[in-house]
């Protein structure tokens, strides 16, 4: 209890003891055959604060114990714990499995029955997933109640064409969150995501923030844009604008361009290097008023992951 683990940085060439790095396990089963990935797993803690961390090129398995079916890798995971803070990770260049044939899913923070959870100042980006019934999504929740989403940016999560696929099927997901009472979702950024959709197949395609199974997320003082799904078999360059807020979500009014789930709406938040705001950037200044999510220099809150009071990603040592 009250732990706070602070600045480290994972990629695929380090050599990490078990549950906390880049590894392939033997496999966990999850009523089924599975094999799982974590980089950083907790189960049963309380007042857990994880801070600081980077996690670059992690991989999900690729045809152990599950036979090639139900393969996850879940960059940050917890379950059963309480009063979780996430913050200040910088998560990228990940696929959820280097290979096809069964579901594949690849999500930078799972958490499962984690009530009052704060994940906030973090940026996840460039993360893939296979056609062929893959998945991958920045933030996943279930049964988390009173979850916090303040501050983050997610960009760049999109498909790849697996040799061999026969479902042409993929998933993308910036923030779903299911079964959860009372979640807000604010001053947070996702952006660019791409999914598949297989015109023989009902389902497939992009999700920029979702709420379903009874759950009713508030997202306000967001942007949503650019989410798109690609059609066709195998998938193709021609792509339709998909949903960027989904299933029973209140969207707030300060959102960038509301009012639209479907469509080229939100506003391209000009990135540059690091996924810092340009000058101009219709995401500057533009945050929850409140004086509490005000910027580090005192000026309104700026969206995305350097925004806010945590906004400056300065450590000492």
């Amino acid at each position: 209890a009250g732990l706070h683990i602070q600045g480290y940085s994972l990629d695929e060439t380090t050599s990490i003891p078990p549950l906390m790095g880049n590894y392939r396990p033997p496999g966990r089963s999850f009523g089924g055959p599975s094999d799982v990935s974590e980089c950083f797993y907790g189960d049963s803690v309380s007042d857990l604060w994880i801070d600081g961390f980077e996690f670059e090129q992690i991989r999900g398995p690729e045809h152990g114990t599950g036979g090639g079916w139900h393969e996850y890798v879940r960059v940050i995971s917890f379950d059963n714990s309480d009063n979780v803070v996430i913050s200040h990770t910088y998560s990228h260049n990940h696929f959820a499995a280097n290979e096809f044939q069964g579901w594949k899913a690849g999500y930078g923070i799972y958490l499962f029955n984690c009530d009052n959870a704060v994940v906030a100042n973090n940026l996840f980006c460039d993360a893939h997933t296979p056609t062929d019934w893959g998945t991958a999504d920045w933030l996943y929740a279930r049964e988390c109640d009173n979850l916090v989403i303040v501050n983050n940016t997610a960009d760049q999560v999109d498909w790849f064409w697996a040799n061999g696929s026969c479902w042409w099927v993929a998933y993308t997901h910036g923030v779903g969150i299911y079964n959860s009472d009372s979640p807000e979702v604010l001053n947070t950024l996702v952006t660019n995501l791409t999914g598949v959709k297989w015109d023989s197949y009902p389902s497939g395609g992009a999700w920029g923030i979702c709420g379903s199974d009874n759950t009713t997320p508030v997202a306000d003082y967001c942007d949503v844009w650019n989410i798109r799904r690609a059609h066709g078999y195998p998938p193709s360059e021609q792509y339709s604008f998909h949903n960027r807020f989904y299933g029973d979500i209140t969207e707030g009014v300060n959102c960038i361009n509301p009012g639209t789930p479907t469509g080229d709406f939100g506003s391209d938040p000009l990135y540059e290097n690091g996924h810092f705001l340009q000058a101009g950037s219709p995401c500057i200044d533009t945050g929850n008023p409140d004086v509490a999510y005000n910027d580090p220099d005192g000026t309104q809150n700026d969206m995305g992951c350097y925004g806010g009071p945590g906004g400056d990603w300065n450590f000492e040592d």
